[in-house]
């Protein structure tokens, strides 16, 4: 998986949450026997799935610097973040009065995304559909 903005804090184990964005096609299956859930392209095959473990790149073509564990998936909106999932997602929030929203913290993390996402349609005041993947990082 690539952290292009945040891989320091998944190293120093300050986030342990991703967000990225649903693409058409995709859907999260659930497996009762054994006990998994996955998100999975149109074609079939899973793209991120509960126990697997994924390497930590910096960037595209970098080379691996971790690996985490996903131990949980799921979907909401990403306006939907509460405070919790906010420091899950490794956010120091203090630059909140720029932003209209009512939580501080939710402030902060709008504006992480933003700088990110600078595409109509995926940006903080779309509110587009997540993924929300909880991982932990691997010891070496």
């Amino acid at each position: 998986m690539i952290f292009q903005y945040m891989w320091q804090q998944v190293l120093d184990g300050t986030k342990t949450q991703t967000r990225r964005i649903v693409k058409p096609g995709e859907v999260l299956r659930f497996d009762p026997n054994p006990v998994y859930n996955a998100v999975h392209h149109m074609g079939g095959h899973a793209k991120w799935q509960t126990g697997n473990t994924y390497a930590v790149q910096p960037g595209r073509t970098q080379k691996a610097i971790a690996r985490i564990e996903i131990t949980a998936i799921r979907q909401e909106r990403v306006q939907d973040i509460s405070d919790e999932d906010v420091i899950a997602e490794g956010v120091v929030v203090w630059k909140w009065a720029l932003w209209q929203v009512e939580s501080p913290f939710a402030a902060g993390y709008a504006e992480l995304w933003d700088s990110i996402h600078t595409s109509k349609g995926m940006r903080w005041s779309d509110n587009p559909l997540v993924w929300v993947i909880e991982f932990r990082l691997m010891q070496p």
